[in-house]
């Protein structure tokens, strides 16, 4: 599975989910986001791990983003990279195994960059 196939299945897709939490497990490549995902009728927690992690990349490094994970950081966006209306060059030349999707995070006007070989979403209980 993908993240645009587990998109596709979510009501409003991650369009105005909160990304709460980041963990990367580099030795397991493996990354967790952890959101608040509006389904139409309630928020509900959410875990997103891409496993067989290839890259996960902020737009701007210089950005803070982790500094605000407290009140959480909006999802306006989102999507594979060959979805996107500009022309972004992330790392060049790709595993031709593995997604590459995009986060657009506006309250930084920044994009988070994932691509992985697989993926899992579950609800938080």
């Amino acid at each position: 599975m993908n993240i645009q196939e587990v998109q596709n299945k979510l009501p409003n897709g991650f369009q105005g989910s909160v990304l709460r939490k980041i963990i990367v497990k580099n030795r397991a490549y493996e990354l967790k986001l952890y959101m608040d995902i509006d389904t139409g009728s309630e928020i509900k927690a959410g875990v997103l791990t891409v496993i067989n992690l290839v890259y996960f990349i902020l737009n701007d490094p210089e950005t803070d983003i982790l500094g605000t994970m407290e009140e959480g950081i909006r999802i306006s966006d989102s999507g594979t990279l060959e979805s996107m209306k500009e022309e972004v060059s992330v790392l060049g030349a790709h595993d031709e195994e593995a997604f590459r999707h995009y986060f657009y995070l506006p309250d930084f006007e920044e994009y988070i960059f994932v691509s992985g070989k697989n993926c899992k979403f579950e609800w938080e209980v």
